[in-house]
């Protein structure tokens, strides 16, 4: 009995240590990669830098970034917290990368003075090299580590593996007794089996009988996870089933008397709330989402989850309405803010329920007008600001509806809500590839046009190759279509965007990022996306309480982007002092009512006719 008792510490003792050990090791392997990351880093700016200082465009502010990086890749020291690995072969290549460097600086010096161009460019194609074995060295050395990782998780699966054989088989008979205790016909009724909380069936029950027995105001309650596809395909199920029921016990520990709540199905929850006022009600349940928020940002490096909450109050509804009635209309309430950023709560009114009627009646109506070609393109030229004539123009979308026209700020959104804004990209694409093959065909002037592409377009996984295979059908010469996309879209997944846009580039498309300054506009992305063309938000030359700040950041932003080799596109421009201001600045192209508003095909070639 003594060993036994002896024997479970020392068990355990050593499962931690082992778990320690390997969880230390997986630490580690994370600052080889930081390790590999920096060192391609200095390989990829410092041929940068020489390409820069060969076409006499010196840049001391990369040479110093480059020298700061070695200089802690060999100490172990600075601002990136980069590891000083102990690894004989790495110190090796490190130094040769060191002593190359301060060659490479050397001749640098030697080109500003107008000499050395062939020795420079001898020996940055050395530091490729070089840094090349530098991240093969790491590499090996990580392979090797992740090799001991693997053995001691081998041992940790094994012993866990005995360990729960023993529990299972010793604790079997009375698990199967509590279970046939606890799986009663009403659990399996009215229990959700992930979160055991209340089921949709459950809720209904509660529900009437509370609003029958008990007195006051009560509202519906429904709330989603926006995206929750999303989180499981990037963190797992697992930690999907984990936000679940966390959110589920949140809302339990919130339940007062007379209110009950329920998993209504995947990441969908119901509640039946007992309140004084509205705002009372909204602010209690913005507190309750504010503890799964914060949940999930400590367990996901601050990964941002949003919560939508739709809302309808038992005295706002006049008719008499069933239970499932009164939550569909929550849903209703929550339909109207679903993928806006403004706002994350919607009670539920007659002017929704009319919206929503109307919204159903378009989303019907868009195969057919589809088939009788009812979407008409229109044209939007864009200015070279030099030169005052027209460079290119942007693809619109119209809806031609019984002798009347729908602007795309009503159809659009309802179209991306459901997901079907790709069959509206696609058709204006292939009514633009058609017109540009009509002009080359009968030999008229014709300048590239852009297109926007939605969101949902770069989950697709065919959609670079179905754009690639529309513009070999109709012979479209590259550089003769633009593909835009949103800055949001780089947020998501900035992996994936650059993929996408080498493609596209590949296969000849130019690529533009449009409403830069809308929302995100963050100008670390530019370092990394290999776009063309950078579109400005009209939000810049709205008014501003502070002109000339605004005029400073756009002439900053302009200026940078001119540097790596971006053009600019002022979108949104209204006033001709607008126009002097971006020329000044060095601003490429003006699309604009300043120039022109969107406009039928047909006149857009009289234009572009006559400005040929």
């Amino acid at each position: 009995m003594r060993l036994k008792r002896l024997g479970l510490p020392a068990f355990l003792l050593t499962l931690i240590l082992l778990c320690s050990i390997s969880v230390h090791t997986l630490y580690k392997i994370r600052d080889y990669g930081t390790l590999i990351n920096y060192v391609g880093i200095v390989r990829g700016a410092s041929q940068r830098l020489v390409k820069l200082e060969l076409t006499d465009q010196p840049n001391d502010e990369l040479k110093d970034y480059i020298d700061e990086i070695l200089t802690e890749l060999d100490m172990g020291v600075g601002k990136y917290s980069l590891i000083n690995l102990n690894d004989e072969d790495y110190r090796t290549d490190l130094n040769k990368l060191k002593n190359i460097w301060e060659a490479i600086q050397m001749d640098i010096v030697l080109v500003r003075e107008g000499n050395g161009h062939e020795k420079l460019l001898s020996d940055s194609e050395d530091l490729f090299e070089i840094a090349n074995d530098t991240v093969f060295a790491v590499d090996y050395y990580t392979t090797t580590q992740s090799n001991y990782l693997l053995m001691m998780l081998m041992i940790l699966s094994g012993i866990s593996l005995v360990t729960w054989s023993i529990i299972i088989i010793f604790y079997l008979r009375s698990m199967i007794t509590l279970q046939r205790k606890n799986n009663t016909l009403s659990i399996v009724a009215y229990r959700d089996n992930l979160t055991g909380v209340n089921n949709r069936l459950k809720f209904v029950l509660e529900a009437r009988n509370i609003i029958k027995k008990t007195k006051g105001q009560f509202a519906f309650l429904y709330i989603d996870i926006e995206h929750f596809k999303y989180i499981n395909d990037v963190f797992g199920y697992q930690f999907g089933d984990k936000i679940l029921k966390k959110y589920a016990a949140v809302l339990a520990n919130s339940i007062d008397k007379n209110e009950t709540f329920a998993r209504n199905n995947a990441d969908s929850f119901i509640i039946l709330r007992h309140y004084e006022s509205k705002e009372m009600l909204k602010q209690k349940q913005i507190e309750i989402d504010q503890i799964l928020i914060d949940y999930v940002k400590k367990a996901k490096n601050g990964y941002q989850i949003r919560l939508c909450c739709g809302i309808c109050c038992y005295e706002d509804v006049i008719e008499k309405l069933t239970i499932d009635e009164y939550i569909d209309r929550a849903i209703f309430a929550q339909d109207t803010i679903k993928r806006t950023s403004e706002e994350h709560y919607a009670f539920y009114t007659e002017a929704i329920r009319n919206k929503l009627h109307m919204e159903k009646m378009i989303e019907n109506r868009m195969q057919t007008a589809l088939d009788n070609q009812e979407f008409l393109v229109y044209l939007q030229p864009k200015v070279n600001i030099k030169t005052g004539k027209i460079a290119c123009a942007e693809a619109l979308v119209r809806w031609k509806s019984e002798d009347r026209l729908i602007y795309p700020d009503l159809f659009i959104p309802i179209f991306e809500k459901n997901m079907h804004i790709k069959e509206i990209d696609k058709y204006v694409y292939r009514e633009v590839c058609s017109w540009i093959r009509k002009r080359i065909d009968e030999e008229l002037p014709c300048y590239p046009v852009s297109v926007n592409v939605s969101k949902v377009q770069f989950y697709n996984s065919k959609f670079v190759n179905e754009y690639y295979q529309i513009k070999q059908e109709f012979g479209i010469p590259d550089r003769m279509i633009e593909i835009e996309f949103t800055e949001s879209v780089a947020f998501e997944r900035t992996d994936l965007l650059i993929k996408i846009i080498n493609d596209l580039r590949n296969y000849g498309f130019i690529c533009s990022m449009d409403d830069f300054g809308k929302a995100y506009s963050s100008l670390n992305l530019l370092k990394d996306l290999p776009i063309d063309v950078l579109k400005l938000d009209s939000a810049f030359f709205e008014d501003s309480d502070n002109p000339d700040k605004v005029k400073l950041i756009i002439k900053d932003i302009i200026k940078m982007v001119n540097n790596l080799g971006i053009k600019t596109v002022a979108e949104g421009v209204e006033q001709v002092s607008q126009v002097e201001f971006l020329r000044e600045v060095g601003c490429d192209l003006v699309q604009g009512y300043v120039y022109y508003k969107p406009m039928p095909i047909n006149e857009y070639e009289k234009l572009i006719d006559k400005n040929s």
